[in-house]
């Protein structure tokens, strides 16, 4: 693949080398640069959202000493999972 990006790259800066071509391999050799840069920076974001990902759960997870525990939040969840429950399996009767 980098060697195709190259050839890509040269024919997208310096035409006239590559002036015997006809106009649609131009085209086609051009839409096949932009896939290749393309593809790069889907790549390029992937990695930098998994590093993020990580950065936030590591930051998450160094703070939970600093949470205090809520009295209501099991009641909540309980009530929840419940509700969720109910729905997954098609019994509807339970208020939100």
């Amino acid at each position: 693949m980098d060697l195709m990006l190259v050839i890509l790259t040269v024919y997208i800066y310096l035409p006239s080398l590559f002036s015997y071509l006809s106009v649609a391999v131009g085209i086609k050799l051009y839409a096949m640069y932009v896939i290749i840069k393309c593809i790069q920076l889907a790549e390029l974001l992937r990695k930098s959202s998994e590093h993020t990902l990580v950065d936030m759960v590591q930051l998450l997870f160094s703070r939970l000493p600093q949470f205090k525990e809520d009295p209501k939040w099991a009641t909540n969840v309980r009530k929840v999972c419940a509700f969720t429950c109910d729905v997954l399996l098609g019994n509807t009767h339970h208020e939100p």
